[in-house]
């Protein structure tokens, strides 16, 4: 499992719970991380109570005239020592153990979820491997019952990859999250186990340290307990050679005196011993109590940091939990729905069964009813072909009129044709009767002009005043005439223009697109054409008169015909429906052969739908026979390749191969080669029985297994075993697709 993923996994674990879950969470876990103390304190004063007993006090040689209520005397004292270090340890023990206790209560909040997590992680892990094999055989059921449901039925791909029978995306992250779970608490149960293996490996260093300088102060002491005999047994000659005459002198009075300072020194010497031995114990517990405090400090820091950076694995390791037991309620709901919906698809099933049987008696019964129909239908079809000459006979009838009609209309049309081309005609003598006012308009404005020159002339002439007079009394008067000759003539020509427009403009309907110009260039010439326009309006009245004639004659006659035809067509139609007309037995005869018309249509129609189905299902059977050959095939390359295998070995020949089996190529897609000689030639003699044992025993070597399948010939083409694999898989796949869809036909 990434690191990446446990993070992103942790913070949506976060997110998803509240800040008041945390601290009830947390608020638990302290006072479980409390008791956890001082369960922790109670053990560590009990290993130092046990260790301090069994630490043994250093051995005093004791003298051969001392008392034996000395040693009792003395034991009393080492006994309450042994009673007071334990608690003097006891108390230096707590004054750590309290100070562990004040950082566990600031790193608690975080080191306590992460072990109660922990123990939870464990305790699902447990319980989810025993719950395992029944969802797998639970699930596998499942997958046999529903496999022929179509690709792509459920909207999950857990519920489709479980009905499929593979891994659902949930099992296989949960197995991979429990692999990674129990990967990590082997790996702490590593760690923990190189933990104490470095901690017994420390305490015994300590320990034989400490029993080394034990031993050296034990050997001190005793290097100083003999010189003190030393000394004092010096001392005690010393006194005996100073006071040999006074004894000889004072003996019967002084005779006790030796005898008491023996005494007193020996005593000495006991007394002094039993605090010595103390002191020596009571440093060696003092040293042996300091180590233990140390190395207990150390675990814990150690601990303190094992913990601090494992703190963000058991969150996660947490959140992994929660996960699990999501997915696991998930799971079950998607069970549930596919139970229901195997059980909706075996009643639909059931019901397609029961349709396909009403079906197939339904066919019965139309094939029945056909038979006694197909009399009634030959009378009907009799009856038809003789309506329908009939029929023929009266629309031939009509159509030679029709094209009677049709004929005469094309003629009126060719005379109207004909009228508008005379039309045209005129139209054309107009424009050059135009073009010959233009003319004399033109001859009329050039004697003007030769008039004006000639007055002119004769104004430089200097004619009389009375012939200027006169003649400029002519001309006025013909300026005037000519004013009021043109403004007549501006005032006709505009009526003229005006009524020329409107008769044209109906003209213009009828006249082609060619006239167009043409008119339109004559329009220009109206004002030069005055003298001939009062004829040529008469005869264009006179023309569209005898047009409107021409046409209302024609529209009358049109109509005329029209109603004959109406006429002529509902004597028809009243004659037809007096000769359809029968009995009410043969309509409903009728009605029954329309209905069996439908039901017939119908019946093809489910003929049709089932012969597809039919067709489909062939095909899934054609592909899983297909499927199932593709197996055969292999399974028995694969016995022909078994066959081949053996963990028989001899020493290759020259030219052999070595590492490969007999007949197998290297490359899978060539064939086998045969071989003309054996593979090998053993001696019928038993082993153990022939006399050149170290010969075959060098002949033979221990067998290596290389085990390479052949290729599989299927319809005379060699292919691998995955190729074979997934043509198997890609037939299957079609044979149920069309196992769906003959279900969904």
């Amino acid at each position: 499992m990434d690191q990446k993923k446990l993070r992103e996994l942790t913070k949506q674990e976060k997110a998803r719970r509240g800040p008041g879950q945390g601290t009830a969470v947390l608020s638990a876990l302290k006072r479980k991380q409390e008791a956890k103390a001082e369960l922790a304190k109670a053990e560590l004063a009990k290993r130092a109570k046990a260790e301090t007993a069994k630490m043994l006090p250093p051995a005093v040689p004791k003298t051969a005239g001392a008392d034996p209520k000395a040693p009792e005397e003395a034991e009393v004292p080492e006994a309450k020592d042994a009673e007071e270090i334990p608690a003097a340890a006891d108390k230096e023990i707590t004054e750590p153990v309290e100070e562990e206790e004040e950082e566990e209560a600031i790193v608690g909040p975080l080191v306590a979820p992460a072990e109660s997590q922990q123990l939870k992680a464990t305790g699902t892990l447990s319980a989810a491997p025993a719950e395992a094999p029944k969802a797998t055989e639970a699930d596998a059921e499942e997958g046999q019952d529903d496999q022929a449901l179509p690709e792509g039925f459920f909207d999950d791909p857990e519920l489709d990859a479980k009905v499929r029978g593979m891994e659902a995306p949930s099992r296989k992250a949960e197995r991979e999250i429990e692999e990674g779970l129990r990967r990590f608490e082997r790996e702490m149960a590593a760690e923990q186990e190189k933990a104490e293996e470095t901690r017994h490996a420390i305490d015994e260093k300590k320990y034989e340290a400490v029993a080394a300088e034990e031993e050296e102060f034990q050997t001190q002491l005793e290097s100083r307990l003999v010189k003190l005999r030393q000394a004092a047994s010096e001392r005690k000659k010393g006194m005996d050679g100073a006071d040999a005459p006074v004894s000889d002198m004072f003996s019967q009075g002084d005779a006790s005196e030796p005898h008491h300072n023996k005494h007193a020194s020996e005593h000495a010497l006991e007394l002094t011993e039993p605090a010595i031995s103390r002191t020596v114990l009571f440093e060696g517990k003092l040293r042996e109590v300091r180590v233990a405090a140390e190395r207990n400090a150390d675990n814990l820091k150690q601990l303190h940091q094992k913990l601090s950076s494992q703190d963000g694995l058991k969150k996660t390791i947490d959140s992994f939990r929660s996960e699990l037991g999501e997915w696991d309620r998930e799971r079950r709901d998607h069970e549930h729905l596919l139970n229901e919906k195997t059980c909706l698809q075996e009643n639909e099933l059931s019901a397609l069964r029961k349709m396909i049987e009403v079906q197939a008696y339904s066919t019965e019964a139309c094939q029945r009813g056909l038979k006694n129909v197909g009399d009634l239908l030959a009378a009907t079809k009799d009856e038809v072909t003789q309506l329908r000459d009939y029929c023929c006979e009266r629309v031939d009838v009509n159509r030679d009129k029709i094209m009677k009609l049709r004929d005469e209309i094309e003629s009126k049309f060719a005379a109207s044709e004909s009228t508008q081309f005379k039309l045209h005609d005129d139209v054309t003598n107009m424009a050059t009767v135009f073009a010959h006012l233009k003319s004399e308009m033109e001859r009329i404005g050039l004697v003007t002009a030769e008039t004006m020159e000639s007055v002119a002339d004769l104004w430089r002439a200097k004619a009389s005043a009375s012939s200027v007079e006169e003649q400029q009394q002519t001309f006025i008067e013909f300026q005037r005439n000519l004013n009021d000759a043109v403004a007549a003539l501006r005032l006709r020509v505009n009526s003229v223009v005006d009524e020329v427009k409107g008769h044209f403009q109906t003209a213009v309907r009828v006249i082609s697109t060619s006239t167009s110009k043409q008119i339109d260039t004559m329009r220009t010439q109206y004002a030069e054409d005055i003298g001939r326009m009062d004829e040529v309006m008469q005869q264009n009245a006179s023309l569209n008169q005898i047009l409107r004639g021409s046409e209302d004659q024609a529209k009358a006659h049109l109509q005329q015909l029209q109603e004959d035809l109406n006429k002529q067509i509902q004597e028809l139609k009243i004659g037809l429906a007096e000769k359809v007309k029968v009995d009410p037995v043969s309509e409903q005869y009728v009605l029954e052969v329309q209905q069996l018309r439908r039901a017939w249509k119908d019946h093809q129609e489910n003929l049709a739908v089932h012969d597809r189905a039919r067709a489909l299902e062939r095909d899934a059977m054609h592909a899983i026979v297909e499927s199932q050959l593709i197996a055969a095939q292999m399974n028995f390359q694969d016995d022909q390749d078994r066959k081949n295998v053996a963990l028989f070995g001899c020493k290759p020949e020259k030219g052999d191969r070595d590492g490969l089996l007999p007949n197998i190529d290297q490359t899978p897609r060539k064939k086998e080669v045969k071989t003309t000689s054996p593979i090998i030639s053993l001696d019928k003699r038993c082993l153990s029985c022939c006399s050149n044992t170290g010969t075959v025993l060098a002949g033979f070597k221990i067998a290596c297994l290389n085990y390479t399948p052949g290729p599989v010939e299927y319809h005379q083409v060699s292919y691998s075993r995955a190729e074979l694999l997934h043509l198997q898989l890609k037939l299957l796949d079609q044979a149920q697709d069309r196992m769906h869809r003959a279900a969904g036909v």
